[in-house]
C-alpha cells in the first residue's frame, strides 16, 4: 500500500477539531478491539498474546485502507480547487 499526501493550512480551531476526531476515533478503535475480546470470552476462548495482537493487526489494516482512501479524495479535492 502506499500512502497519499499533501500538504493544507488549517486555523487553529480546525486542527483542535481535527485533533479532536483523532482521539475519538482512537477511543473507538480501542472500544472495537475491547468488544471484540469480550465477545470472545463470553464464548469460552482462550485469549492469549497472538489473540490479542491478531485483533490489532486486523483493525490497523482496516484503518490503513480507510486513510489511504480519505487522503485520495481529499487529494483530489484539493486539485479541483
Amino acid at each position: 500500500m502506499t500512502e497519499e499526501t499533501f500538504k493544507l493550512k488549517l486555523t487553529k480551531k480546525e486542527a483542535l477539531v481535527l485533533d479532536n476526531g483523532r482521539f475519538k476515533g482512537m477511543l473507538d478503535l480501542i472500544n472495537s478491539i475491547e468488544k471484540r475480546i469480550e465477545k470472545k470470552k463470553e464464548e469460552g476462548k482462550e485469549l492469549d498474546l497472538q489473540t490479542l495482537v491478531g485483533e490489532f493487526a486486523i483493525h490497523k489494516v482496516k484503518a490503513k485502507q480507510l486513510y489511504n482512501k480519505s487522503a485520495k479524495a481529499l487529494m483530489q479535492f484539493k486539485e479541483e480547487e
